[in-house]
């Protein structure tokens, strides 16, 4: 699940909201909390604009880098205790 996906979005979201007059900045690690509060803390002190953070993450990350299965659910329905019983 690790695949590029430029071919399915390209918009450049921080260059659109730069044009409109925003404050735009990108956190590339989604995991890197201290650069996300950096971000925070700047957009705070920009007092004259509105301010965008665009952060970069991986859908499923950790997980996703870990190369390991998820775990089963919990229950399936045909394995629900409560499936099939009287309502």
């Amino acid at each position: 699940m690790l695949e590029d996906q430029s071919i399915s979005f390209t918009e450049d979201v921080g260059a659109r909201y730069r044009a409109y007059g925003w404050h735009v900045q990108e956190v590339d690690d989604g995991n890197d909390l201290g650069a996300i509060e950096r971000a925070i803390q700047s957009a705070r002190e920009v007092r004259d604009q509105p301010s965008l953070i665009a952060v970069r993450t991986v859908l499923g990350a950790p997980r996703a880098t870990t190369r390991k299965p998820a775990p089963p659910p919990v229950a399936t329905p045909t394995q629900s205790p409560t499936h099939g019983a009287a309502r």
